[in-house]
């Protein structure tokens, strides 16, 4: 139980994140709960299973942003 309390924490976390960097939050929220869902069958630690999709998640986005960093350059 304490873990989807953590579960939703995470996402509310990366909502966050992308709020503040200019993106939806919800689709941020969203990506971070379904790969927390994901891993929940693979993964049998319950830091890793919500630490390892926060990761992901944030690299996701800084990765978004590198792109689109360079196409705003290319202007």
């Amino acid at each position: 139980m304490l873990e989807w309390f953590f579960l939703f924490g995470v996402c509310v976390m990366m909502a966050k994140i992308g709020m503040a960097d200019g993106r939806s939050g919800l689709t941020w929220g969203i990506l971070t709960f379904v790969l927390c869902l994901g891993t929940i069958f693979y993964i049998p630690f319950p830091l890793l299973r919500l630490g390892i999709p926060c990761g992901i998640g944030f690299l996701l986005m800084m990765f978004t942003n590198i792109g689109k960093n360079s196409d705003e350059s290319l202007k």
